[in-house]
């Protein structure tokens, strides 16, 4: 169930919280993971690594096709690096 504002105020938490919530789903079948042959992230330094770690899940296994862009010479927020491994 998706959070409501009225849940979660703050805006932040509630995207964190929507995001968890597609991830779990994703973990218990719910969501097929692996359904893109190829997934193209740009601008990754501005990524949540929950963003980044859902991305991967939904990458097809056989192909293993993640490319992600990341400069921290362009960052706009202040986020720790990720790995994220598929």
């Amino acid at each position: 169930m998706q959070p409501t504002e009225k849940d979660i105020p703050d805006f932040s938490e509630r995207l964190a919280a929507s995001v968890q919530a597609v991830l779990d789903a994703a973990e218990r079948g719910l969501i097929p993971g692996g359904q893109y042959d190829a997934v193209l992230i740009d601008e990754a330094h501005d990524f949540e690594p929950q963003w980044l770690a859902l991305a991967a899940k939904m990458v097809n296994p056989d192909t293993k096709a993640l490319m992600i862009v990341y400069d921290d010479a362009q960052a706009i927020c202040n986020r720790e690096q990720t790995t994220v491994s598929l």
